[in-house]
């Protein structure tokens, strides 16, 4: 009877399946933003730095909402919403409240970290763009005076 019992695993819950071919429309997106972003940046074209910095934008708000809903089920304690939708991958009654915050608490660095770098990146690319609409500002008026 034990040999048996040792023999037959129960099945452990497995997550939601991904699709692999959903994946590649926001790859193909991320390419493609950062290919004008390096070919705007050649040329020194403005108008070519427009998906970049639309798609910085919208990453920085939906880093910040993640993180801001994140912070929020932490500080009310809401680990079970936070397993579901974050996967953590572990039974709650196993682990003490302590050793729960600490994945919490490192998703919520590298949510930060990340957010702190696309703000960043999204200043260095406005600060770009800037300048390539004061090149072509300043060649403009040059143009008028010859």
């Amino acid at each position: 009877i034990h040999s048996q019992s040792s023999n037959t695993k129960a099945k452990e819950p497995q997550g939601p399946k991904i699709n692999l071919k959903i994946l590649t429309i926001p790859i193909g997106l991320v390419f493609l933003t950062i290919f004008y972003l390096f070919i705007g940046i050649i040329q020194q074209k403005s108008n070519l730095l427009y998906p970049f910095i639309l798609l910085q934008v919208f990453l920085s708000f939906l880093i910040a909402i993640l993180l801001a809903i994140v912070v929020i089920c932490w500080v009310c304690d809401a680990r079970k919403v936070l397993h579901r939708y974050l996967l953590l991958g572990r039974e709650l009654n196993q682990h003490s409240k302590s050793q729960d915050k600490l994945p919490i608490a490192i998703i919520i660095a590298v949510l930060s970290c990340s957010l702190i770098f696309q703000m960043w990146s999204t200043r260095a690319v406005c600060g770009c763009f800037r300048y390539f609409t004061d090149v072509a500002k300043h060649n403009a008026r040059m143009a008028n005076y010859v």
